[in-house]
């Protein structure tokens, strides 16, 4: 096959060249080549863009994230001290409770003297059945004489 096809486009077409099947696929060749060299800059050029781009993004979403992270952990932190304190008030009335109540040995010591108590009562009622049975026995005695 052959093509006929004008030398320049800026000038009035004088002289007309042949081309032959081999030239034509030189000529895609050479101009795929341009193509692709072209895309290929154009390519790298977008790709620093978006490059740039994701890692501006990446930048702001990581601020992002921090500043979510902060506000996190500071409403968990308040939480926490707001806990903390109602634990401390909490174990602060126990103490004062516990500080207030009988101590074991205090109690033991209540127990035996509970212990002495109760025997030297029984010993006066002993010594007071003791007491009425004389006493009976000397009215009886004396009315009876």
């Amino acid at each position: 096959m052959v093509i006929t096809a004008a030398a320049s486009y800026t000038k009035p077409m004088t002289l007309m060249t042949t081309y032959d099947d081999a030239a034509i696929e030189r000529l895609i060749d050479r101009a795929a080549d341009r193509v692709e060299k072209r895309m290929d800059k154009r390519f790298a050029v977008a790709e620093k863009r978006l490059d740039k781009k994701l890692a501006d993004s990446a930048v702001t979403t990581q601020k992002s994230i921090n500043e979510a992270i902060e506000r996190t952990v500071g409403f968990y932190h308040e939480e926490m001290e707001h806990d903390i304190g109602l634990v401390l008030e909490a174990t602060g009335f126990i103490k004062t409770r516990l500080d207030d109540m009988v101590t074991r040995d205090k109690f033991n010591d209540l127990f035996t003297e509970v212990k002495t108590i109760r025997r030297v009562v029984t010993d006066t009622n002993k010594d007071l059945r003791g007491h009425d049975r004389r006493i009976t026995t000397l009215e009886k005695t004396i009315i009876h004489d």
